[in-house]
């Protein structure tokens, strides 16, 4: 990184453009760990920039006022001379999200947005959107899809691209067995309440949520407004960019966590046993559901056995699972096991994800 912007500010040199030209330089996320890259908190929004224009800008000048990447179009216009307002008026007059800040660069101006927002939606592998709005005292958080678990990079197994990082969250599981803190970062990781809200000021590190806090509700509510406010005048309704259509014919989805309301049924093989017992695992994306099963074929239900810890049986049987949370529930997942595959291993898995209002 260091020797491509080296490479840019040389070329200005070349072509005598550094002292008429504004330099800008900003990463796309913070830092890349959990609870940073790939989620709305400070770590993975707040970032580094720099501007750099010779005899404009005073060398060394810093600023804490809020700025966000879309502030960057309006501020090149600016720099450029040109009126912003009118490039908007002409353009078919659609305001710019964003607004310049040349100001805050040149020392006119100590304060820019009152409060910037963030937004995560990605598609149907690593679907969990959230959005934000963060003043210099508040960050609240929406996640609108809370009842599934978080489809971290870092919980992937069996994909080369995230192994190293599967390798070391596996090491703060292993820590996380007697070590109470640990614990606790790996539960927030993986399963977040509907609503966050932090002091940035008192807990930069966005450890304590206070939005079940009753001395914060005035606070939590106008945050909440706010942020509605926001995302209705971006024409953003929280469902956008994850219901696409996959490719259930892709082996690669049969390796991914998937948001969708469904129950998973695996089977393992058990060697060298008689029988040939196996063991069932139940699983579910909604973290928050009960999952109950059967082995007669009938339909589960709230009544039926529930699911605590993997179990054994034997083949010529039929699993049926369901799960249930807040009144809702899933379809019900049906695996008949007749004895041992090649591959020991049954799964069976929707993949076309499921569209609700």
């Amino acid at each position: 990184m260091d020797d491509c912007l080296g490479s840019v500010l040389d070329l200005l040199k070349k072509t005598n453009q550094e002292q008429n030209t504004l330099f800008m330089w900003a990463p796309d996320h913070g830092s890349q760990w959990p609870h940073e890259r790939q989620n709305v908190y400070d770590g993975a929004l707040k970032m580094p920039f720099i501007a750099r224009w010779p005899g404009k800008i005073k060398p060394g000048t810093k600023t804490d006022a809020l700025c966000s990447l879309v502030d960057i179009l309006p501020t090149f216009i600016d720099a450029a001379g040109g009126n912003v307002d009118e490039l908007v008026t002409k353009c078919g007059g659609q305001d710019f999200d964003g607004k310049s800040v040349l100001p805050i660069l040149l020392g006119q101006k100590s304060e820019h947005h009152k409060a910037v927002y963030g937004v995560v939606s990605y598609g149907p592998i690593e679907a969990y959107p959230m959005r934000s709005i963060r003043t210099k005292k508040f960050q609240y958080i929406w996640n609108i899809d809370s009842h599934f678990q978080y489809p971290s990079n870092w919980t992937m197994e069996g994909l080369p691209a995230f192994e190293s990082m599967n390798k070391l969250w596996k090491s703060w599981e292993e820590k996380a067995k007697t070590d109470a803190f640990a614990a606790e970062r790996i539960r927030a990781e993986k399963y977040r309440p509907p609503e966050e809200l932090y002091d940035i000021q008192q807990d930069p590190y966005e450890m304590k949520n206070l939005a079940d806090d009753p001395s914060y509700q005035d606070v939590l509510a106008a945050m909440r407004q706010k942020l509605k406010t926001w995302m209705k005048q971006q024409g953003d309704n929280g469902d956008n960019a994850y219901h696409a259509e996959i490719n259930p014919e892709d082996p690669f989805f049969e390796k991914v966590f998937c948001r969708q309301k469904i129950v998973n049924i695996k089977v393992d093989m058990i060697w060298n046993n008689p029988g040939e017992r196996t063991n069932v695992r139940l699983t579910s994306p909604v973290w928050i559901a009960k999952i109950h099963y059967t082995l007669d074929g009938s339909e589960p239900t709230k009544d039926s056995p529930l699911y605590t810890k993997p179990f054994t049986v034997k083949p010529r049987i039929t699993i049926k699972a369901k799960g249930f949370w807040d009144g809702d529930e899933t379809p019900t997942r049906e695996l008949k096991y007749w004895g041992p595959t090649p591959t020991h291993i049954y799964e069976q898995m929707h993949l076309k994800p499921i569209f609700w209002p």
